[in-house]
């Protein structure tokens, strides 16, 4: 028996015995037949490798055959860690440890096996491989849909924000119209009422200047001073009512002209859906804004 009759696949024997010779060492081998004593050491290494698998610490039994393989250049040991490799799930370091082996012993006995094992890995492999890109591309597609959907409530969020804003400006213009339609109403009728108060105080002047005169034409014989003061009372009192009678037509006037622009103002006012250019705060930042009455 030589090293390349060496068992493969797991059949795990006490091989190291055995001397190869010189005209059969296959590729990769050491130059030189192995001592005894590094024969020794790599049966000792293999035992604990084999031992390792069957218990499943498959780092140590790779270990413990890639220093039997330093030790002798056996390439069978190469296969047993490309088995381990598989075993323990590392597809790719397994695919490189069969090749390996195929380089080292291209006529062994286990390399029927080893290609078939290298074929099915790089099947495993690519398909794994495509797997991960479609699921990359799945993962891009997700986040370019979910950034569209964050893209759209963004800009729902700001239409909202625009709405209400517009709500606001028409909320605050028809408040503004409103107060200022009642101020000016409240104020005509004050100066319409102050007016009246005015022309009625003017008609009693009037009434009193009439009277004084009147009472001065009666006067018969010699002029009196006391006949003098009712005309100068009477020119007095014509003089306040004209004065009293321009100020209370005026005010009333202008009391007048203030109730109907406020009366105007409020049938005036932005007819529901009505618009308005405003400049309104958002988050942010700033708007130009349509508002209006709605």
């Amino acid at each position: 028996m030589t090293l390349r009759s060496l068992i493969l696949a797991f059949v795990f024997v006490p091989w190291f015995a055995v001397v190869a010779e010189a005209d059969q060492k296959p590729q990769g081998a050491p130059t030189a037949v192995p001592s005894a004593d590094a024969k020794k050491q790599a049966t000792a290494h293999f035992e604990r490798g084999r031992s390792a698998y069957n218990f499943g610490n498959y780092d140590v039994a790779i270990s413990e055959y890639q220093a039997a393989f330093e030790l002798t250049g056996a390439p069978e040991l190469v296969f047993n860690i490309a088995q381990t490799y598989r075993t323990k799930g590392d597809k790719l370091r397994a695919l490189e440890a069969y090749k390996k082996y195929v380089a080292l012993d291209p006529t062994g006995a286990g390399v029927v096996s080893a290609q078939q094992h290298i074929e099915a890995l790089e099947n495993e492999l690519r398909a794994e491989a495509e797997a991960a890109k479609r699921a990359v591309a799945e993962a891009a597609a997700e986040a370019e849909t979910a950034k569209r959907a964050a893209a759209s409530a963004a800009e729902a969020a700001r239409r909202e924000a625009v709405q209400a804003a517009q709500r606001r400006v028409a909320d605050a213009e028809a408040a503004r119209s409103k107060a200022t339609s009642r101020y000016l109403r409240i104020a005509g009728l004050a100066a319409g009422g102050t007016g009246v108060v005015t022309l009625g105080a003017s008609a009693v002047f009037g009434w009193r200047a009439r009277s004084l005169s009147r009472d001065a034409s009666g006067t018969t014989g010699m002029w009196t001073e006391e006949a003098q003061r009712e005309v100068d009372d009477a020119k007095s009192s014509e003089r306040t009512m004209y004065i009293l009678l321009g100020v209370g037509g005026a005010v009333a006037l202008t009391g007048g002209v203030l109730y109907v622009i406020g009366a105007r103002k409020t049938e005036s006012a932005p007819p529901a859906g009505a618009k308005r250019i405003s400049v309104a705060p958002l988050p942010g930042g700033a708007a130009v804004v349509l508002g209006g009455r709605f």
